[in-house]
């Protein structure tokens, strides 16, 4: 094995995933590329727009949920 993805919940990270992971790359000579994953759908709310008299569905980012 050369390289090991691991895809991982970035809001809730596993630290038995990455642990394994990094197990795995030491026991194999691997190298390891962590992709963190976040839902930011869920972080949008569905707005409705105008645009030339026409009224259209969007999204827009719920700045209630940015964590600064």
């Amino acid at each position: 094995m050369e390289k090991i993805l691991l895809a991982i919940d970035a809001i809730k990270l596993n630290n038995t995933s990455l642990e394994f992971a990094c197990y795995l790359a030491r026991l194999t000579n691997s190298k390891i590329t962590g992709v963190f994953l976040e839902n930011l759908v869920a972080e949008e709310r569905p707005i409705v727009n105008s645009m030339q008299g026409m009224n259209y569905g969007d999204w827009e980012a719920d700045e209630r949920t940015v964590e600064r």
